[in-house]
């Protein structure tokens, strides 16, 4: 819960153990999945073919072993194989940043395969695991962070019991891992492992496709090949759900928490789902903006005095989960994400008055499938959103909350505990020039990479084309199927900007 209130992506429940940890759980707390940082046997800044999952003739596999020797990652390349077959390839950036590239099973490629196919992509394309994440080699992985995290879903902590003890498991975790270094992780640093792979396979031009995170990576590309490193031209540059440079830190988390809950009140407000659900619960008022915050509000207040347990599903487990204030918030801002969820959030506020766990046990499983998800890893993704952005003073963390009084519970107190004050901030990343050609897509209702920031680099990009998809969410391409087949059209220059679709 405390991650997904400090940074609003949903990695899991930041909560931890007591003080006094054994010499022996130090040993079990935390990993790195391999002894040392890269095999000895390989030169670094290599690439080294590798077999594939599966025996198909569009497979390209093999581990980029990075300039510095310190880590390996998978990368796969899914050939086009018809005549009619471009040039170019395109290169995939996931978001996260601790998020693998599902590449490492035949189910996760087959997953890839079909999304190729409904984008209509005539060329190949390109996928990888970043540093830190999927089968790249080393990963850290906490694992008592993980599992306290599991067990504490039945304890009825305060927001600020999480922090100070999720903090005891992190620390416990560092201490198991002496080899993990904060300092080899970030935008910059996983730009340059990506430009010099490009050189390394003989590329000269690529597309670049970045969603969420990724197109933060994106823009590093051409940041880093200005100081100097070299790395394949970008043909056209395509950002879905934009996260600039300067953005997103934890100075701006509480204007980002209460943009996006007022952002879900008026989107839900307007939704027919959501119009169908208040409807069929029986509130008295309308349904608008204002009602749908006033509800939460009264919910939170009654979860604060007295809990709720539901049981959900956890690993193919039942689990026993106390349901709280601040994880019903957790949980509602997980849900604002995608458009289906809305309406179980109506429900699921209308059953905290009466009591009723059903609907509310819905709402959960959703968000702890998300919350514990293994695609993610934490380490990864504290790591780089430490080396990327600004932390700013506390006096500046406070005015921040004090202008968000309503959300101040569940904010203070979150600055003098982050972990990043005990690792190395990078250099302020940048903004390149831009590509010849640039597409910036942005959902309406985007929570955590609003429209806004879309609108502030096309200002700065002029040249670029935005187009604004309604009533969607976050991660436009996910979330509108009829905005993903326009992608091949974009990159053969069928069409210049992307429009408007009405399918879901």
């Amino acid at each position: 819960m405390a991650r997904l209130l400090k940074r609003g992506v949903v990695w899991g429940l930041a909560i931890g153990i007591a003080a006094l940890l054994t010499a022996w759980w130090l040993l079990t707390l935390a990993t790195l999945d391999s002894p040392t940082a890269a095999s000895n046997k390989v030169m670094p800044g290599s690439w080294q073919p590798q077999p594939c999952e599966s025996d198909a003739a569009d497979l390209t596999c093999g581990l980029w072993h990075t300039t510095d020797g310190q880590f390996n990652l998978p990368v796969v390349i899914i050939r086009y194989q018809a005549q009619d077959k471009q040039a170019t390839p395109l290169l995939y950036l996931q978001g996260g940043p601790g998020a693998g590239a599902d590449i490492n099973n035949s189910a996760g490629l087959q997953r890839w395969r079909a999304w190729r196919d409904y984008a209509g992509l005539r060329r190949d394309l390109i996928l990888l695991d970043r540093r830190g994440t999927g089968a790249s080699q080393p990963r850290p992985v906490c694992h008592g962070y993980e599992s306290f995290s599991r067990k504490a879903l039945g304890r009825n902590l305060s927001l600020q019991q999480e922090w100070a003890e999720a903090q005891t498991v992190l620390n416990a975790c560092l201490t198991a891992m002496p080899s993990f270094n904060p300092a080899h992780y970030g935008s910059v640093i996983s730009a340059t492992d990506i430009n010099q792979l490009g050189l390394a396979l003989g590329i000269k031009r690529w597309h670049v496709l970045g969603v969420s995170y990724g197109s933060r990576l994106a823009l590093a590309l051409d940041t880093v090949k200005v100081s100097g490193q070299g790395g394949p031209v970008i043909a056209s540059l395509v950002l879905d759900s934009v996260y600039p440079p300067q953005q997103g830190g934890l100075i701006d988390w509480p204007d980002t928490l209460a943009r996006a809950l007022n952002g879900f009140y008026h989107a839900c407000s307007g939704d027919q789902d959501c119009q169908d659900a208040w409807q069929a619960q029986g509130f008295t008022a309308p349904i608008h903006a204002d009602a749908i915050q006033a509800t939460l509000f009264a919910s939170l207040k009654l979860l604060r005095q007295t809990p709720m347990q539901v049981d959900v599903r956890l690993a193919g487990l039942p689990r026993r989960v106390v349901v709280n204030d601040h994880r019903l918030l957790a949980a509602v801002f997980a849900a604002s994400y995608h458009r289906h969820r809305w309406a179980d959030v109506i429900h699921a506020l209308a059953a905290i008055e009466s009591r009723d766990r059903a609907p509310l046990a819905r709402l959960m499983q959703l968000f702890v499938s998300q919350a514990f998800s293994d695609a993610v890893t934490s380490f990864t993704f504290m790591a780089v959103d430490c080396r990327d952005n600004r932390l700013g003073s506390q006096q500046e963390y406070r005015a921040a909350v004090a202008r968000q009084p309503q959300l101040a519970p569940y904010l203070e107190g979150m600055w003098q505990g982050q972990i990043c004050h005990q690792w190395p901030a990078g250099p302020p990343l940048t903004l390149p020039r831009p590509p010849a050609r640039v597409a910036l897509l942005a959902g309406e209702f985007d929570p955590i990479t609003p429209v806004s920031w879309a609108r502030q680099l096309h200002s700065r990009w002029p040249t670029s084309q935005l187009t604004e998809f309604k009533a969607i969410g976050h991660h436009v391409l996910g979330s509108k199927s009829c905005a993903l087949a326009q992608l091949e059209d974009f990159l053969s220059h069928q069409r210049e900007r992307w429009e408007d679709c009405a399918a879901r």
